[in-house]
């Protein structure tokens, strides 16, 4: 029988209170992981990013093994296999040790869909987008809207015509030597820094480059990626992107041996 799921704040089971206190912010941020067997790709990335933007938004330090102790709680009280969120935010108790609360929520595991995606363009850079904070309004009104003209997500292009991402995943392109990852305001997913580490590591070329939407068509395939996995790109606009399965599959082999680490 699938878990209902945990959700706990500073390691204690939500409350309504608690709970109101966060519904009632717009400032924080998160991070977003696939565990499996207790362990996830990438932990100490996640756990540095985590530091860092509450250094930036908050001015106080995160301790990363009160974090890991946190998700052990809550894996332990659902599932060693599970989708995992951690939220930190305002403290809600105030004059509390670590100076910032956490949410931590375990739910049941996600995999990517094998369909294509289709991608629709908007003129969107999210605000301190270096940054996975919880101020989604933006993408999000942008995403429904390309959901109701009948595609699966949209693909934010800056000011400058440029490609950036995706309302929650990184973008890759394909041009029949390795992997294109564009360059500009965007999030540093922790997938696609594991994928640019074992591309380098393997000698694939990889490299990041400003990549105008009038010259995405040019490549021979696009995929997104975040901590599901990787889904090919069958479309961007009205225009058909190639889907390249032998790249594809040679890609997802890179991102199938990509190491776990235990929490």
């Amino acid at each position: 029988m699938e878990s209902p799921g945990v959700m706990e704040v500073d390691g204690a089971p939500a409350t309504t209170a608690t709970l109101r206190h966060l519904a009632l912010l717009n400032y924080g941020h998160s991070t977003a992981m696939q565990v499996r067997g207790g362990a996830v790709r990438g932990l100490s990335l996640h756990l540095d990013r985590m530091q860092a933007a509450t250094r930036e938004l908050f001015g106080v330090a995160l301790d990363p093994e009160l974090i890991r102790t946190r998700i052990r709680a809550a894996l332990s009280k659902s599932s060693s296999d599970a989708t995992v969120k951690v939220y930190v935010f305002e403290q809600c108790a105030k004059g509390s040790a670590e100076g910032v609360s956490t949410l931590v929520v375990a739910e049941a595991p996600s995999w990517p869909t094998e369909l294509p995606r289709s991608l629709r363009s908007t003129r969107y850079e999210r605000p301190v987008a270096h940054l996975k904070h919880i101020g989604t309004f933006g993408k999000l009104y942008r995403e429904r809207i390309a959901k109701a003209e009948g595609y699966d997500t949209v693909l934010l292009i800056g000011a400058d015509g440029m490609v950036l991402e995706c309302a929650t995943a990184n973008i890759g392109f394909f041009d029949g030597c390795g992997v294109v990852w564009p360059e500009g305001p965007a999030l540093s997913g922790i997938t696609m820094r594991l994928l640019e580490q074992r591309l380098r590591h393997q000698g694939i070329p990889s490299r990041r480059t400003s990549i105008p939407l009038t010259q995405v068509h040019e490549f021979t395939g696009a995929f997104t990626v975040n901590s599901r996995g990787l889904i090919p790109v069958g479309r961007i606009d009205e225009r058909p992107v190639p889907l390249n399965a032998p790249a594809i599959a040679s890609l997802k082999e890179v991102h199938d041996a990509l190491p776990w680490d235990v929490i």
